[in-house]
């Protein structure tokens, strides 16, 4: 017998040769059916699928709810939807809840009737079933509803979406504005807010739109009006960012006051559960130098108060514009036999920076101020070499200390050496991790003109996921970080000057910026 005429899959031609050829046992048969059920669900292959679907229900076999669910899914197709709606029965009459996908083909079904109130009515049933929905769930009924002249009920699915957590894609919000356009509701729209909130929330989900998306959202701005009012230019990436078409200029995009809070939120916790509280380490208070302490201090207490004495210290002295990652630039190539901490790699960003006017603050752990420090670089790391270092790197450290003060704490402390501005000097343990501090600095402040830039070429790779979502984090890294490099990495002993480039971070980031003159406000209801 001919379980079906066609299928392009393996599995599928598999099964209607053993079918053909035997009368087959009733174990093996229905091992040979799931195998190739399964078989064409991952190759996609809807036809085979169900006539798979069929055959097995056909034989009376039980069909897995997983088996049900895949087989609707493969039903999107308009000449199978009928059957898909078949078999979602035939899956309820068996006692099995549906799954997600299958409710997304139901939503489908409706949306391509029309039915959208139904639709909704299913993401309703299915939420409060205990399922998520996810994107494929609304975007047939927001793409449908887009295309009616009354917005009412895609806003209300558009909402709902939004309050289950569902990201919209950046095309999904193109198609939003589209519909408000076309319905007659995006000036009303424009004067309430609500579309610099829309772009706003694109903005945060993407950082740079692509030629096609740029030309949609024009034309989204554009449909429906006699004159159009939306246009495309571009704006020179090595000048200021002023736009040719309002006069507006772009800025640079970093942290908000709320995730400048979360950064140094995190950092806190991060600190405390680096060191838990049952550790026997001891903290002093910023200033002295203290003692051991008695026995209940707990060293993740002590972790977390020294960044709140930092933040304290920061708060007492003239503003810092940079900081420099003293082991991330002191390291730089120097995975060659014979590489090492090169304070004068340091000092020559220092210098760098002091002459372009920045106030700069140094952070480097103290075990690197030492008369002999470790060597981290790949070579000394396999051998577990130490560097003695040179007279040169010790006068480095001197001047700067000679600049400033001591700050000092037991066992959690960091030395943070600073120029320009009176130097702070203290102690950190082999097990503090001075990213931290860097870090903390760069979101120390929330009004200020500029943020603090940090001069470093780390990735952030241990530490992006715990600070902030992936958006904001590309942007703190963007506003922020200065990258280096060295046509000529320092050498041991040698006392020659050292050229360092910088890169600054770009004077405007290429995100989404609402800009709405007077003028262009006065030109849109015109055209209305």
């Amino acid at each position: 017998m001919m379980v079906a005429e066609e299928s392009s899959s393996a599995g599928m031609v598999d099964v209607q040769q053993y079918l053909l050829t035997a009368e087959a046992d009733p174990k093996e048969e229905w091992r040979v059916l799931h195998r190739g059920l399964v078989a064409t669900l991952k190759a996609a292959d809807g036809d085979g699928a169900v006539a798979l679907y069929m055959a097995v229900r056909k034989r009376g076999y039980t069909v897995p709810r997983g088996i049900y669910n895949g087989v609707i899914n493969l039903c999107g197709n308009s000449s199978r939807v009928a059957v898909g709606l078949q078999i979602f029965e035939h899956m309820r009459e068996a006692g099995h809840l549906p799954q997600e996908n299958s409710y997304a083909f139901l939503v489908r079904e409706r949306a391509s009737r029309g039915a959208f109130a139904e639709g909704l009515q299913l993401v309703t049933d299915m939420v409060a079933q205990g399922l998520a929905p996810r994107l494929r769930t609304y975007a047939p009924l927001l793409q449908g509803l887009c295309a009616v002249p009354d917005m009412t009920m895609a806003w209300r699915v558009w909402a709902h979406m939004k309050g289950q957590g569902v990201v919209a894609t950046p095309d999904l919000y193109v198609t939003m504005l589209r519909g408000a356009s076309l319905s007659g509701d995006l000036w009303s729209m424009v004067a309430t807010g609500e579309v610099d909130a829309l772009l706003a929330e694109l903005s945060y989900e993407v950082f740079e739109l692509d030629g096609d998306l740029i030309e949609q959202l024009q034309q989204a701005f554009n449909a429906g009006l006699q004159e159009p009012v939306a246009s495309m230019v571009s704006v020179e990436s090595g000048g200021k960012g002023s736009c040719p078409a309002c006069t507006s200029h772009l800025k640079a995009i970093g942290l908000t006051p709320r995730e400048r809070e979360k950064v140094r939120r995190a950092l806190r916790v991060m600190a405390t559960e680096k060191f838990p509280a049952n550790g026997s380490a001891k903290a002093s208070s910023a200033g002295g130098n203290g003692d051991s302490g008695s026995g209940s201090s707990s060293s993740s207490a002590a972790a977390a108060d020294t960044l709140l004495n930092f933040a304290q210290w920061l708060r007492e002295r003239a503003k810092f514009t940079a900081v420099v990652d003293a082991p991330n630039v002191a390291y730089h190539n120097q995975n060659f036999p014979g590489g090492c901490f090169q304070m004068a790699q340091v000092d020559a960003v220092v210098q760098k920076l002091e002459a372009r006017g920045e106030r700069v603050l140094v952070v480097c752990p103290e075990r690197y101020l030492r008369a002999i420090i470790p060597n981290s670089t790949r070579f000394a790391r396999l051998q577990r070499k130490r560097t003695v270092l040179s007279p040169q790197a010790l006068a480095i450290i001197r001047s700067w200390e000679e600049k400033g003060i001591l700050y000092r704490q037991v066992r959690y402390q960091l030395v943070l050496c600073c120029s320009y501005v009176p130097t702070l000097a203290g102690r950190c343990a082999n097990t503090d991790n001075d990213d931290w501090y860097w870090m903390y600095l760069t979101v120390a402040f929330d009004n200020v003109a500029a943020p603090v830039t940090v001069v470093s070429n780390d990735l952030m790779r241990d530490h992006r996921l715990a600070l902030l979502e992936p958006t904001p984090f590309v942007r703190w890294k963007r506003t922020q970080q200065m990258r280096y490099y060295f046509p000529r990495v320092a050498l041991e002993g040698s006392t020659e000057s050292l050229e360092v480039d910088l890169f600054d971070p770009p004077p405007f980031t290429r995100d989404i910026q609402v800009y709405i003159s007077a003028d262009v406000l006065k030109d849109w209801t015109k055209s209305q």
